[in-house]
């Protein structure tokens, strides 16, 4: 009931915003009472966290890897391909972790997830791949990737946002690379 509670949140914040997630709605939603939802979280703003929380843990399954061990190029290319992929599959949550970017409420684990993209432009930036500072790289990519998954979650058609998910990030590494090695990254 719990998992339920906060999807049905996520949903209406994705659909209408963190105001409209009310008690009421979010209640209506699920089919439950207020006591049942208070069973659950202690108030608004403890349901609102638990799914930022869960929208950020979600994603971060696809960062955390061992990043000593891998080629900096395909890590950093994988990075955005389950970036594009955690929003197209999950547009509540994502809309849920964008929502709290832009109100300064980012959990541990969401910085986390930014500090690993940023350990693997490092890991470029000591093989003197990157044509500019490792940090400024992630911060560039980072915003690119999310711009593609903003269209994505607006009802861009899936197929074209594919095919522009992999032209940008083809652009952007070809920026952010000395040699970009077009040719490892275009296949994925």
């Amino acid at each position: 009931m719990r998992e339920q509670i906060i999807r049905a949140t996520a949903k209406i914040i994705s659909k209408k915003g963190p105001k409209a997630a009310s008690i009421r709605a979010i209640c209506s939603s699920v089919g439950i009472t207020a006591p049942t939802l208070y069973y659950y979280f202690e108030d608004r703003t403890e349901l609102l966290s638990a799914v930022t929380l869960m929208a950020f843990n979600k994603n971060s399954k696809f960062k955390l890897v061992d990043i000593k061990k891998e080629d900096p190029i395909n890590l950093i290319s994988q990075t955005w391909d389950d970036y594009i992929e955690f929003a197209t599959n999950e547009p509540e949550l994502y809309s849920v972790m964008m929502s709290s970017q832009t109100i300064g409420q980012i959990p541990e684990c969401g910085r986390k997830c930014f500090e690993a993209t940023i350990q693997k432009f490092e890991l470029a930036e000591q093989k003197e791949l990157l044509t500019i500072d490792a940090l400024e790289a992630a911060f560039i990519y980072q915003a690119a990737a999310q711009g593609v998954a903003i269209l994505i979650i607006g009802g861009l058609n899936i197929e074209l946002a594919k095919n522009i998910s992999k032209k940008m990030k083809n652009f952007i590494l070809a920026g952010l690379l000395r040699r970009a090695p077009l040719s490892k990254i275009q296949n994925r």
